[in-house]
């Protein structure tokens, strides 16, 4: 295990409980969902479809599965 580093994407509270805590990157998930229905419905509604590069604000929560001690 000491020679093994471990980072989820995603954030779920059961992190907090295993041996080690698992580190993780936590996802916007509500944004994400609204930008790609804003996205989705513009291009329905557009003629020519485009394609948009978003970017969103993400929060690496560091616990001890990636060495961190």
């Amino acid at each position: 295990p000491d020679d093994v580093a471990v980072v989820s994407i995603g954030q779920m509270s059961a992190f907090d409980l295993l041996e080690p805590p698992v580190t993780s990157i936590c996802l916007p998930s509500s944004e994400i969902g609204d930008k790609a229905v804003d996205i989705l419905l513009r291009n329905i509604k557009e003629t020519k479809l485009s394609i948009e590069k978003v970017s969103l604000k993400t929060e690496l929560v560091v616990r001890k599965s990636c060495g961190a001690h």
